[in-house]
C-alpha cells in the first residue's frame, strides 16, 4: 500500500480529465508545409515528374501521411524504375503501413545493387523481424552493424529481435546501448518500460517512461505505457485519460483504442465501448479477442443478429473460448424464443 502511495506522489498518478499537453510551435514544420505547397504547384504543371513525386513522397512520409506517400512513390517508380532510392523509400512507407511482404519485394528489387549498403540491410532486418524470421533478421542487422557500428537503430532493432525471442537480458543490453548512442528516441524507453512492466517492476518501468517523456512529451507510445502501469496499480480512471491521450496523439494506436473499449465495458457503457472495438477488429492478428468483445457489445446493445454472427466466428476459430460459447448459447436461446413467439402470433392470427 505504501508503495502505491509513493508511486502516486512521485509520478503524479491521478491524471485530471482537464489535463492537456502543451504543443510547441515547430518552425521546421511550417517550412516543410511551404515546401509541400511549392511541390503541389510544380506537379500541377508537370504531374509525371519522378523527381518531384519522390520529393513530395518524402514530405508525406515525414508528415506520416503514408497513403499519399505511397501513391506518389509508386508513380515515381512508374516514371523511372531504375532509381534505387525510390525503392528504399517505398519500402519505408510500406513498413509504416505494416505491409511487410510488399516492403520485402521493394527491397529485393535493389538488393543486388547495394548488398553492402547500411540502410538496405537495416530495413531488411526490420522487415524480417516483423515477419517473425528472427534468424535472418539478426543476420541482416549484424551486417548493418558491421557497416556502421555507431548507429543507435542497430541496437534498437537487435533489442526488439531479442525481446521477441524472449532473450530478455540481451534485449535490455541492446536497448541500453541504443539509449546511450541516442538519448532522445522515445521508442527505446517504451521498449525498456515494456520489459520491466512485464516483470512487474513498475518503478523501473515508470522511470524509463519519464525519461522518454522528458525528451518527447507528446509521444503516444509512452503515454500508453504509462496508462498501462497505472491500470496495473488499480488507477483505472487515470489510465483511461492516458489511453485517450495516446489515441489523440496517434489515431493509429489500436492498443489504446482496445483499452478504452475495455474501460467503457467495465463501467457498463457498451454503447460507448462499441466504436472502439469496431476500429480494433481490423487488428485481430494482434488482438484476437477484439471480435469477442465487439460481439458482447452487440449483444448488450440489442444487436443480436450481429452478435450471433460475430461470436459464431469467434468460437469457430477458438473452440476453447468458453466465455464466447456461453454468450453464444444465450443469444441462440433468445433468438429461438423470439422466433417461437413470432410463429405463435402468426398461428393465432390464422386461427
Amino acid at each position: 500500500m505504501l508503495y502505491i502511495i509513493l508511486l502516486t506522489v512521485l509520478f503524479s498518478c491521478e491524471v485530471r480529465q482537464d489535463d492537456t499537453i502543451r504543443y510547441i510551435p515547430d518552425p521546421q514544420k511550417d517550412y516543410t508545409q511551404i515546401e509541400l505547397k511549392l511541390l503541389d504547384d510544380a506537379l500541377f504543371n508537370d504531374p509525371d515528374n519522378e523527381e518531384l513525386l519522390y520529393k513530395r513522397a518524402q514530405l508525406y512520409y515525414k508528415f506520416q501521411d503514408f497513403e499519399k506517400a505511397y501513391i506518389d512513390i509508386s508513380k515515381a517508380i512508374e516514371a523511372d524504375a531504375e532509381v534505387a532510392d525510390f525503392y528504399i523509400l517505398k519500402a519505408k512507407i510500406l513498413i509504416s503501413l505494416q505491409d511487410y511482404e510488399k516492403a520485402l519485394v521493394a527491397l529485393q528489387a535493389v538488393e543486388n545493387l547495394f548488398e553492402d549498403d547500411f540502410e538496405l540491410n537495416l530495413l531488411r532486418g526490420e522487415v524480417y523481424l516483423h515477419l517473425n524470421n528472427f534468424r535472418v533478421a539478426l543476420d541482416k542487422i549484424n551486417r548493418a552493424q558491421h557497416l556502421l557500428p555507431t548507429d543507435f537503430k542497430v541496437y534498437l532493432l537487435k533489442g526488439q529481435i531479442y525481446a521477441q525471442m524472449k532473450d530478455t537480458n540481451r534485449a535490455i543490453n541492446n536497448f541500453i546501448i541504443a539509449s546511450q548512442k541516442r538519448r532522445d528516441v522515445p521508442e527505446i524507453y517504451a521498449e525498456l518500460a515494456t520489459i520491466y512492466e512485464a516483470q512487474k517492476d513498475n518503478k523501473v518501468a515508470m522511470n524509463y517512461i519519464l525519461q522518454g517523456l522528458s525528451y518527447n512529451p507528446t509521444n503516444a507510445q509512452l503515454h500508453f505505457r504509462k496508462g498501462s502501469i497505472f491500470e496495473n496499480m488499480g488507477l483505472k480512471d487515470s489510465a483511461k485519460v492516458l489511453y485517450q491521450m495516446a489515441v489523440d496523439l496517434d489515431p493509429g494506436m489500436y492498443w489504446a483504442e482496445y483499452k478504452l473499449g475495455l474501460w467503457y465495458m467495465d463501467v457498463g457503457n457498451y454503447v460507448a465501448a462499441e466504436p472502439y472495438f469496431q476500429k480494433v477488429v481490423k487488428y485481430t492478428d494482434k488482438i484476437p479477442q477484439a471480435n469477442y468483445y465487439l460481439g458482447l457489445c452487440y449483444w448488450y446493445t440489442g444487436k443480436n443478429e450481429y452478435a450471433l454472427r460475430l461470436l459464431e466466428d469467434v468460437v469457430r476459430k477458438d473452440t476453447s473460448n468458453h466465455d464466447a460459447i456461453h454468450h453464444l448459447n444465450k443469444i441462440r436461446a433468445k433468438l429461438h424464443l423470439v422466433q417461437d413467439s413470432v410463429a405463435k402470433v402468426r398461428t393465432d392470427s390464422i386461427n
